[in-house]
């Protein structure tokens, strides 16, 4: 792998205790607190030693609920940015063409 494409594994020992798209966007967020890019390559040896936060019930395991809630909220916010995106777009496409009465 390299440090553009690195797998999300989830070891097997931890089943149905993480919801995957919780852990895709929890890991986007933390990574890029640490501006990886040209630069800082996200090499094994950095990304080793990132923690990232799971919400965990009150008999301290994972709350697979709380994330599956968190993921759905990313999503939302995913879909607005995107559609907002769309929008600044058609407006950026605008052309306004004044006449002269002179």
């Amino acid at each position: 792998m390299s440090e553009k494409v690195i797998p999300l594994i989830v070891k097997k020992d931890l089943p149905n205790q993480f919801d995957i798209n919780f852990l895709k966007n929890a890991i986007e967020r933390e990574f890029a607190k640490h501006s990886f890019g040209f630069a800082n390559k996200a090499g094994k040896g950095k990304i080793k030693k990132i923690e990232i936060p799971v919400p965990i019930d009150k008999n301290g395991e994972f709350d697979l609920q709380a994330q599956k809630e968190a993921a759905g909220k990313y999503k939302k916010i995913e879909e607005i940015k995107k559609a907002v995106n769309f929008e600044l777009d058609k407006i950026s496409e605008i052309e306004i063409e004044l006449e002269s009465n002179a």
